[in-house]
């Protein structure tokens, strides 16, 4: 029997599924670490940001 003439099984189907799963989770994932570090990075920005214009607002508040 040759492989185009070989019937395909439940169990072959079973683990095809399970590859595509795995693949899908790790995807998934990758694309879930990439996300929390851009995340991170923007909370890092706006925060000081607003660091700096506090101290700003500070600092003119002082001299006048």
């Amino acid at each position: 029997m040759t492989q185009a003439e070989r019937t395909i099984t439940v169990e072959d189907l079973r683990r095809k599924a399970h590859r595509i799963e795995d693949m899908a989770k790790a995807e998934a994932r990758r694309i879930a670490e990439r996300d929390a570090t851009k995340i991170a990075i923007a909370a890092a920005v706006i925060v000081a940001v607003a660091i700096g214009a506090a101290y700003s607002i500070g600092a003119r508040r002082r001299c006048a």
